[in-house]
């Protein structure tokens, strides 16, 4: 039984081949039934596609030129957007097409594998693209210019929400080519791309220093450039104003290769661009003064070889301002070579200059000074020279007048000049800060010189050296102080030589100094009577840790302290018992010395190592005033 299952099994398979190679037509007929079926199954797995030069998304190219490629493919038929399929292909043609329209299109391909089977239309390789070849609209530049506080060259257009390209060149910009694709930093001829974006602004700081053209490309997503708009032209800076008076010109921008002939050209040149500051060449900026009138946030630096702006030494390459103005005029007109009026701060600095008062000769009913400062101007004055100039003996010369002011004046030189009234500094009302100078009241022949002269006000006076270099037929002194409060801490200060008077510190109109911690000298080198402190009106609130020297007193003259009421001491324990006392009950006078200490011979006042002096008590810290101590090593 089951034998006879077996046979009619066998015989059952049989008849069905049979049968199937005869609706085959043939055995292989029936092995390529069997490949469709297989296909079928399988899919476009099958084949994998390799087209080389299809578009993608958008193109401004109206053409194709396509390559066919992939594993098991022997050939390929395809269709165009709405065209029939094309004839069989062998995959060494290639798919081309031109005057393609703008708009989409559509690309179809079937593959026919190496068993002879084609895919399914269902399974068909497409692509698709959209021709594009319409330009945006140019957009032109609104603004350009350079900023200093911003840090580079601000840009500005109308952007109608389309991509942007914008490009530098220090000639004329060159366009970007159609259907290319650019990064920002790429070279297009002598221009750079410097923003890519779709914003409608745009700060340049990576233009250094030159004139510079922009312009804007509009471009859409099928890389169509716009024509460049309205281009933007500007100057950048490398943070500075450049002057030069023997090569510049007042036309020139101001770089360092075009500098400003003045310096009140360069000043206003680096207002307009927000520049902080000016570099002064070498030379003689003579005129009628005010020769330079400083503008807030403006700084001025002065020293540059003149050719080189990368050498700089104020001492071998000098820069003079100069007043040339010598006409007859009043306190209110004194002539000035630079001035500083409201709205300057400290952060506007003068620095590496040599600024001179005009020369009037012998002609009377002159005023003159270096530089005034008023109404609140409060500029930094540091490594410069200030010389007061010259007049007759009814005439005032000052280095420095300060009026209602709170200036910085330091690491300075400062020279009175000769007139009748001399004064290294005048102040007025001020609250300035005079540190770590060298202040000369300088006289021949006058009728007064004053190292400094303050009336009112609460001046800091710090770690100077004031002297009265030359002879004078009047009083000299080396710090008048009339009215005000002013702090005269840790200075070296000498009464002058030669005149009927030398008073190291003179005390008038209430004044109430506070006197701490100097070297009060009478006279150098003076055999008139001289005093340290004279007190005609007012009081001092402290007089401690002074060394009294060069003290020359006779007869009913001369002494270290002078009170009011013309009694005069001439010991330190005297002054200091005196002071324990009525009138002078809440004064501290404490801690003076009178030993002579040993100054360098060049006239400097450097003490030298073998000084006697040792004033200990009390003081002031001097840590953070950035002293280089012992220079010479003596």
């Amino acid at each position: 039984m089951g034998r006879i299952k077996k046979l009619n099994i066998r015989f059952i398979i049989i008849i069905f081949l049979i049968l199937l190679i005869f609706a085959c037509g043939s055995p292989v007929g029936l092995m390529q039934r069997i490949q469709e079926e297989i296909y079928k199954v399988s899919g476009t797995n099958t084949i994998v596609f390799s087209l080389t030069g299809a578009p993608s998304g958008f193109t401004n190219i109206t053409s194709i030129d396509i390559t066919v490629e992939g594993n098991d493919l022997t050939a390929y038929k395809y269709k165009l957007d709405s065209a029939e399929w094309s004839p069989e292909r062998d995959i060494s043609e290639h798919i081309t097409a031109s005057g393609l329209s703008e708009g989409p299109h559509m690309l179809k391909i079937l593959g026919k594998h190496t068993s002879g089977v084609w895919q399914q239309d269902e399974n068909a390789e497409t692509i698709y693209w959209t021709v594009d070849t319409t330009a945006p609209s140019l957009i032109n530049i609104t603004a350009c210019i350079y900023s200093g506080s911003a840090g580079g060259v601000l840009l500005q257009w109308d952007n109608p929400a389309e991509n942007i390209l914008l490009l530098r060149s220090a000639g004329s910009v060159s366009a970007p080519a159609a259907g290319r694709d650019y990064s920002v930093g790429d070279i297009i001829d002598s221009s750079v791309v410097v923003y890519k974006g779709t914003g409608s602004n745009f700060k340049d700081s990576s233009a250094g220093e030159g004139t510079w053209n922009y312009q804007v490309f509009a471009y859409d997503a099928a890389l169509n450039y716009a024509a460049g708009g309205n281009a933007g032209s500007t100057t950048s800076f490398d943070g500075f104003i450049y002057v030069n008076i023997n090569s510049g010109n007042n036309d020139n921008s101001g770089i360092s290769t075009a500098p400003k002939a003045s310096i009140q050209a360069g000043i206003t040149a680096a207002k307009d661009v927000n520049i902080p500051a000016v570099r002064i060449a070498q030379g003689d900026y003579s005129d009628t003064g005010p020769v330079v009138t400083l503008a807030e946030g403006v700084s001025l630096y002065g020293g540059y070889k003149s050719g080189d702006w990368n050498i700089r030494d104020s001492a071998a390459y000098v820069t003079t301002i100069q007043d040339t103005d010598i006409s007859i005029n009043t306190p209110s007109t004194t002539h000035r070579a630079l001035e500083a009026g409201s709205g300057i701060t400290s952060a506007t600095v003068v620095d590496g200059v040599s600024i001179k008062g005009s020369n009037a000769g012998a002609q009377d009913g002159r005023y003159i000074c270096a530089v005034f400062i008023y109404s609140g101007g409060s500029p930094t004055i540091q490594n410069s020279i200030l010389y007061g100039g010259y007049a007759g003996s009814a005439s005032e010369t000052a280095a420095l007048i300060i009026i209602n002011s709170a200036p910085v004046i330091q690491d300075s030189i400062l020279h009175s000049g000769n007139a009748g009234n001399n004064r290294g500094i005048k102040m007025t009302g001020a609250g300035a800060l005079i540190r770590r100078n060298t202040i000369d009241g300088d006289s021949v022949g006058g009728n007064a010189a004053y190292g400094i002269y303050t009336e009112g006000g609460t001046p800091m006076i710090y770690n100077n050296t004031i002297y009265n270099l030359n002879s004078s037929s009047g009083n000299t002194c080396g710090i008048y102080v009339n009215n005000g409060t002013p702090e005269i801490y840790n200075n070296f200060i000498d009464g002058g030589k030669n005149g009927s008077n030398a008073v190291a510190v003179y005390i008038t109109g209430g004044a109430t100094p506070d006197i701490r911690n100097n070297i009060l000298s009478g006279s150098e080198g003076n055999s008139y009577p001289s005093y340290g402190i004279w007190e005609d009106s007012g009081k001092p609130k402290q007089v401690s840790n002074n060394d009294f020297i060069n003290i020359v007193s006779g007869g009913s003259s001369g002494g270290m302290y002078r009170d009011s009421s013309g009694q005069i001491f001439n010991t330190i324990s005297t002054m200091q018992d005196t002071f324990s006392g009525l009138p002078y009950q809440g004064i501290t006078c404490s801690g003076n010395t009178a030993d002579a200490p040993v100054f360098a011979p060049d006239g400097t006042y450097r003490l030298l190592s073998g000084t006697p002096a040792s004033i200990s008590e009390g003081g002031l810290n001097l840590s953070g005033e950035g002293f280089v101590l012992d220079k010479d090593k003596t």
